[in-house]
């Protein structure tokens, strides 16, 4: 799978590009990729999700969102199996990917590749690099 955020938010698998409905679950899904691999309480997500005012049932509708999401990012997987991707430790969420997945490390990668390349007399290479 592969992650953009910079720009429109996108998730491909391979050369097909994974549809994502609704702009909450997107919410969702952009918060979890900011903190890949870092756990956010359901707390915190309620709060981006829905501000000061969340409904009643936001607990309920946030596990509903998760649920959607796990679908889209490991449609192969059952219910009774555990997620790799999208997991729930402690009363929050982790979304557990490679650095390399997600467009934003990709690009600040490249960044310092550039810099260290400018820094060492190297301009062309810097410039090929952004």
């Amino acid at each position: 799978m592969d992650f953009r955020i910079l720009g429109p938010l996108e998730v491909w698998d391979e050369d097909r590009e994974v549809p994502l409905r609704g702009s909450k679950p997107r919410v969702l899904l952009a918060a979890l990729l900011i903190r890949q691999n870092q756990p956010i309480s359901a707390d915190r997500l309620i709060d981006m999700l829905w501000g000061d005012e969340p409904p009643r049932t936001a607990n309920a509708v946030l596990q509903t969102y998760v649920s959607q999401l796990r679908r889209v990012l490991e449609p192969g997987r059952s219910r009774s199996t555990t997620f790799q991707m999208l997991r729930n430790p402690g009363g929050g969420y982790v979304l557990k990917i490679d650095a390399d997945q997600l467009d934003l490390h990709r690009f600040e990668q490249m960044v310092a590749l550039a810099r260290r390349d400018l820094a060492n007399g190297a301009p062309e290479a810097a410039a090929t690099k952004l």
